[in-house]
């Protein structure tokens, strides 16, 4: 699964461009992505509905009466939510450096290319004159 942002990215690789892509809203509706409940391993009958930010782990509501009390803890898809907002800004923050990166790898490359060839270029002229003292001598 992947936001715009990625999917667009994806599709400017060459190792992916070719990769098929279908919106998550029709993968929700075919029924294909069921959401497994996830249960709280301290209390087997508890959904684990809650994130506690203090611990960074998801917790349920138990847990908010004895081992996370006085933590900072919220709804899982509210903070879910939050990091998705996040991780959107931040990757679009991202999105116009690709092209440049890609430029300088690029630039790189052709650098190294023209250094190998003149080092082959000064081990041929180190060789000629090795071969002109041997001659000398």
């Amino acid at each position: 699964l992947l936001c715009g942002t990625c999917v667009s990215n994806h599709k400017r690789s060459k190792r992916t461009q070719d990769h098929a892509f279908q919106p998550i809203s029709e993968v929700k509706e075919s029924g294909a992505l069921p959401k497994p409940k996830r249960m709280c391993l301290k209390h087997a009958q508890q959904e684990l509905r809650l994130y506690c930010a203090t611990c960074q782990s998801l917790i349920c509501s138990d847990c908010t009466v004895r081992d996370h009390r006085e933590h900072n803890y919220n709804l899982v898809t509210d903070v879910a939510e939050e990091h998705r907002a996040q991780l959107e800004r931040e990757a679009q923050m991202t999105e116009g450096a690709v092209e440049p990166l890609l430029e300088g790898i690029a630039l790189i490359k052709e650098e190294e290319r023209r250094l190998g060839e003149a080092r082959e270029g000064e081990k041929a002229k180190i060789r000629e004159h090795i071969a002109m003292l041997v001659k000398e001598m």
